[in-house]
């Protein structure tokens, strides 16, 4: 800038006099550093913010002045230009990402909603597939899944460990209180003697030991009828 704006002052006294004439703050508006000697003493050079430098420009109060104040101005609109497209690229660039992911997305959910409708699978699978395809959409769970499916086991096979009849395993859990949650759930599923769908209670495996229990308590009781 010195050597455009063509001082007539020595450069260290007419940089020293301008930063004093703008009130310019050393470390803030400006900083200095010293340049490698080559045999004399190092030469202080300063480096000087572009507000600070326009304001110096003006102060030469002639047209090389004007001059230079305004290839400054050039400069700082130039940048802020680039800087503005960089945002807008950046931005379009984050744009287009995010909907490829979307429809990403939006095509595995579609895979799984199409699975959920295979005759074949279980109503408990079909609803983990429509739960897991909301999932995929949005990011978070906002179909609760179905809890884990247990072995389960009808009256009459539960009936066949111990060598009594189906009804009679029946009797013993409502005699009991062992249709509940703990013990068993009911099922739909077709009837054995026609062609509609029933209400059937299934037994888990946490009603064998008390089935178990409760014989060899008839047994002890010398074979009462229950």
């Amino acid at each position: 800038m010195y050597e455009c704006l063509g001082s007539k002052q020595e450069y260290s006294n007419w940089v020293k006099n301008r930063l004093k004439e703008c009130d310019a703050i050393e470390n803030t508006d400006f900083t200095t550093i010293l340049s490698k000697s080559t045999g004399g003493r190092p030469k202080q050079e300063y480096i000087i913010k572009l507000a600070t430098a326009k304001e110096m420009a003006m102060l030469e109060r002639n047209e090389k002045g004007k001059q230079v104040r305004r290839y400054f101005i050039q400069v700082e609109e130039k940048y802020k230009k680039g800087k503005s497209q960089k945002k807008v690229e950046s931005k379009v660039h984050t744009d287009r990402t995010e909907i490829m992911m979307m429809n990403a997305r939006s095509r595995m959910a579609q895979t799984y909603l199409k699975l959920s409708q295979v005759d074949t699978l279980s109503s408990t699978y079909k609803t983990i597939l429509v739960a897991k395809a909301s999932e995929v959409l949005s990011g978070e769970q906002l179909l609760p899944l179905p809890k884990r499916e247990r072995k389960v086991y009808s009256a009459g096979e539960i009936g066949e460990m111990f060598g009594i009849s189906a009804n009679k395993v029946g009797r013993l859990a409502n005699a009991h209180n062992l249709k509940t949650e703990e013990y068993g759930e009911y099922r739909h599923s077709k009837s054995e003697h026609s062609v509609k769908e029933v209400d059937t209670w299934v037994y888990f495996d946490t009603v064998i030991p008390e089935i178990r229990k409760i014989l060899e308590q008839k047994e002890e009781k010398g074979g009462q009828r229950i």
